[in-house]
């Protein structure tokens, strides 16, 4: 996926901070340096966190274009619950 549009994402929120910190990637250990005590990092890039999925049916149709942010996926589910005959959720 790409970093760039996930940067431009953040970029276009109203209340997006003046500087925004990604720290360092190391790619041996596949890990990021986190800001929090925790096993992961939140919203970050590099590591395993870089491949969010959505597992649904093979019967429903795939996103066409990659999907960058919540806003995008939550679009989809709405199309998917819409395919499925709930007319409040169509487009």
């Amino acid at each position: 996926m790409s970093a760039a549009a996930h940067v431009a994402r953040t970029d276009g929120f109203p209340h997006c901070p003046d500087v925004v910190v990604n720290s360092k990637y190391w790619a041996g250990s596949d890990e990021v340096a986190a800001f929090e005590e925790l096993v992961g990092s939140h919203g970050g890039m590099g590591g395993g966190q870089s491949h969010p999925f959505a597992l649904f049916p093979s019967d429903w149709r795939a996103p066409d274009e990659p999907v960058v942010g919540a806003e995008t996926l939550h679009r989809h589910m709405r199309g998917w619950l819409a395919d499925l005959g709930h007319d409040a959720y169509a487009d």
